[in-house]
Formats: structure tokens, sequence, C-alpha cells
């Protein structure tokens, strides 16, 4: 379905007032990139769980976690670093959003579940790498379709639509509850 011209705008405009808002205090901005790198760092950590705590030295942790990377394909780390990045943002916003209008919202449970599906979508479940495999789902992730990438582009889905909702709730000033 497309959409008029002045609504799209009108999302657009309250997207960027509520990111001028947020992210006008570098604390949110922080929230933002600590969310970011846990996913990041417990999507390299928990496969590899017994190499990091099992008293290997400092250089070694860092050549697994570089290596990790290397082999996973393309897909997953730009989804990995997407989804993270998205969920970052959702959880600075809903931060503020609870903060400052003290309210749940149905876009703070929509967007708890973009986090969480996130978190474990974005890895390569058919090696094994990530939260997925961690939890019991590799298998399941790699006998769907497209070997759960479906489930990585419905996380970040879900990121995409609590960031909106997020946003229009900030923007449109709602009285504080």
């Amino acid at each position: 379905m497309l959409m008029k011209k002045g609504k799209k705008q009108q999302i657009i405009s309250s997207l960027l007032s509520a990111f001028r808002e947020v992210y006008r205090t570098p604390f949110y901005f922080v929230v933002m990139l600590s969310v970011a790198l846990l996913i990041i760092v417990l999507n390299v950590i928990i496969p590899n769980f017994s190499l990091y705590f099992g008293g290997s030295s400092f250089s070694v942790l860092w050549q697994i976690f570089k290596g990790t990377f290397a082999t996973v394909s393309t897909f997953f780390i730009v989804t990995l670093l997407l989804s993270s990045f998205l969920a970052g943002i959702v959880a600075s916003l809903l931060v503020y959003h609870l903060r400052y209008l003290k309210s749940a919202t149905p876009a703070g449970a929509q967007g708890f579940g973009g986090v969480i599906i996130g978190a474990i979508a974005p890895t390569c479940p058919s090696c094994g790498i990530g939260l997925a495999a961690a939890l019991g789902f590799g298998g399941f992730f790699a006998s769907l379709p497209f070997g759960g990438r479906e489930i990585s582009v419905l996380g970040i889905r879900f990121l995409i639509l609590a960031i909106f909702s997020l946003a229009r709730k900030i923007s449109v000033k709602t009285c504080r509850a």
C-alpha cells in the first residue's frame, strides 16, 4: 500500500524530532551503543564460552573474536550489526520514554520482542554460532526454507516498527502520567 506524501513526511518528521529530543542527552547515546555492543559480544562469546573463560590469554581471546566474523557469511554479519544497532536505538528510545513519560506502551513490548529476536536470529544457526544455538534453536532455524535468514529479517522489521512507534510517542507530546 502506498503512503501519501504528507503522511510519509509526517512520519519522518516525528522520527527526526524524537531523535533530536532523545539524543541531545549523551546518556541515551551511551545506552544505544552499550546495548548494540552487548548483543554483538554475546553473539560471539556464548558459543565460545569455555574458550573465553577457560584461562586463555587476551590475545588468544581477541583472535577467537576476530575469527568468528571470518567464519560467518556477509549476510549474518550485516544482520548482526544492523539488528544490534537497531536494538540499541529501541533500548535508548524506550528508556527515554519510560523515564520521562512513565508509561509502558505497546511499542515497548514490540521493541522488546524485536530485541530478543534480533539478539537470537542474526547469527549463523547452521554452524552453531550465536545465541540461537546456545538456546537450542540452531537446528530449527537451519531447517527453515532460507536457513534462518527469515527470522533475522523478521527481527529487524520488528525493531524498525518499534523505532517508528516509539518515535511517534516521543514526538507527540503526550501528557506525563
